[in-house]
């Protein structure tokens, strides 16, 4: 995939400070330990090149999940690379997707799930699902994401609703160039588009 870095594109970020996490500047509180983030100056805007080349993202470095706090309530799907569950995350009582990284995965290519879900927590657009975190679970790298309760795939839609109508066609085009343009301006391209 080619990388694409916006010119002088900068993001703010609210920091945890107890856990030093950072998050998007809408979030209010830490998901880990819900302390009241507090501002950071603005930072150069994370893409794949930028996240990849941080030194200090080690993932040796991700903080391992308190036991219990995500409750698995129903597989999604999985492969060679992981699986994804709807878990239930006790601490804020709330559904989110646990993205969970296969054991038979190479230090390499957990490496680089773990800089593409970084990368992606930088995107905050109402057709993209929100990255919470990264933490272990069970001692694997996994992205936390948000669960919405109604969702429904792209591949989903066009299989029920075959053919579409037009304005409903036009409307779908329109929300999925509107989340590829946020993911393009984070300096991310979308490979299987």
């Amino acid at each position: 995939s080619r990388l694409v870095r916006p010119r002088g594109a900068r993001f703010t970020v609210k920091r945890c400070p107890v856990c030093g996490n950072e998050y998007d500047a809408w979030m209010q509180f830490c998901p880990r330990d819900s302390s009241e983030l507090i501002a950071s100056e603005a930072q150069p805007a994370r893409n794949l090149e930028t996240v990849a080349a941080a030194p200090a993202y080690d993932i040796t470095t991700i903080p391992e999940a308190p036991e219990g706090r995500y409750r698995p309530i129903e597989s999604l799907a999985s492969g060679p690379i992981g699986e994804a569950l709807v878990a239930e995350d006790t601490f804020l009582g709330r559904r989110v997707i646990l993205l969970v990284g296969s054991p038979n995965l190479g230090p390499e290519m957990m490496r680089d799930m773990v800089v593409r879900y970084r990368a992606l927590s930088g995107i905050t657009h109402p057709n993209v699902q929100t990255v919470f975190a990264i933490e272990r679970v069970k001692g694997l790298p996994s992205a936390i994401i948000e669960h919405i309760e109604s969702q429904r795939f792209l591949d989903d839609i066009l299989q029920s609703e075959a053919p579409l109508d037009g304005l409903r066609a036009i409307s779908l085009a329109r929300q999925t160039a509107s989340a590829l343009a946020a993911a393009h301006e984070a300096g991310i391209v979308h490979r299987d588009v």
